[in-house]
């Protein structure tokens, strides 16, 4: 009889065990309930506070080096990675032929100034003859009209007025003689004024050619993809290098259009560099580009042909850091770094501090 309601006992315990071996489990999917709200909660509110991604790069103004004029390199003053100051040299091209072509034009500039001065020469001379021709044809007229006053009283012989008829007639002809002769000179200065001009622009750009052979630095930067070396024979247009501005860094971050809603000019940004994740880069956006990256892609694509699907695209957005000293600041930017970029498109929030851990974490 002991062992039946012991038994008895044992039945009645066992589903009182099972209703409290359900509470804990319950109560633990409560609480992860209620967490998973709450993180729904914060996460809802911390992305309309701020637009982030990860398709960001850093950029610089990088100046391509190029040589303008055929020729064979003679020196090459600069190394991989050196710091060049504006306007320093950085190759030098053989300079025979352009000094040549510079002795063939200053020879031909003399010629041109030789040939107008003498053509202000004949000028002068042309118009003394006419003066002096004027002034015999002036005192012709008066011996014609003497002649024949004369000749009408028969004060004189008809040989006599003959001769002062021709000597009118022949001045008159040499002054329409002497007149053309001006007009002559007059056209050979301004073809000579056009030759002294066209020498002197030859003159021109045999010195601007020979100034070509030494290729300078247009800004202050660091060298980069050198791919010259004394001896090479260049072409114009072949790359010689790069120099990249170390002062004039950006970061374009690349966001989905769908992001873009809220982005405007002049909101706060923050940036992240995978080389540098402890370092916060503040800046701001500058402007949004005037299309997607698809749009200005050497093979753009063509949506009105073949089936169609539809994808979301990323427009760039130019994001300038403030306060940035190449100099001063420890971490150095170099071009093509991968980043993070974060936009802010209100004011920049302030969460205390367990809220801003978890912000940092996501």
């Amino acid at each position: 009889m002991a062992n039946v309601e012991d038994d008895g006992k044992k039945e009645k315990k066992e589903p009182a065990e099972a209703a409290g071996n359900g509470r804990p489990s319950k109560v633990f999917l409560i609480v992860l309930l209620l967490a998973g709200l709450v993180f729904a909660g914060f996460y809802y509110l911390y992305s309309k506070t701020r637009v982030r991604t990860e398709n960001a790069y850093v950029h610089a103004t990088i100046y391509p080096i190029s040589a303008r004029i055929p020729g064979t390199v003679l020196d090459v003053l600069v190394k991989d990675n050196q710091v060049v100051e504006q306007d320093q040299l950085l190759v030098r091209l053989d300079p025979e032929d352009p000094s040549l072509k510079v002795r063939m034009a200053k020879a031909a500039l003399a010629s041109a100034r030789t040939h107008h001065e003498e053509a202000k020469i004949g000028l002068r001379a042309s118009e003394a003859e006419d003066r002096l021709v004027k002034a015999r044809l002036a005192q012709a007229k008066l011996d014609l009209t003497r002649a024949e006053s004369l000749w009408s009283k028969r004060s004189i012989s008809e040989e006599q007025y003959d001769r002062a008829v021709t000597q009118n007639r022949v001045l008159t002809a040499q002054r329409l003689v002497t007149q053309a002769k001006i007009s002559a000179a007059k056209a050979r200065i301004v073809s000579s004024e056009t030759n002294l001009e066209n020498a002197e622009a030859q003159l021109a750009h045999a010195e601007l050619m020979l100034s070509y052979t030494e290729v300078r630095a247009p800004g202050k930067g660091c060298v980069s993809r050198k791919a010259v070396e004394a001896g090479k024979v260049v072409q114009p247009g072949a790359p010689l290098m790069a120099i990249v501005d170390l002062e004039d860094f950006w970061v374009e971050a690349n966001y989905k259009e769908i992001q873009l809603e809220r982005i405007r000019p002049g909101q706060q940004a923050e940036v992240r560099l995978d080389i540098y994740p402890d370092h916060v880069f503040h800046g701001r956006v500058e402007s949004i580009h005037a299309g997607t990256g698809a749009a200005f892609s050497l093979f753009p694509p063509e949506n009105a042909t073949g089936n169609w699907v539809k994808i979301v695209q990323r427009i760039p957005v130019k994001i300038v850091l403030d306060g940035y000293d190449a100099v001063s600041d420890a971490p150095p930017l170099r071009v093509g770094m991968s980043a993070e970029v974060t936009i802010y498109p209100g004011e920049k929030p302030s969460l205390p501090w367990p809220l801003s851990a978890l912000a940092s974490l996501l």
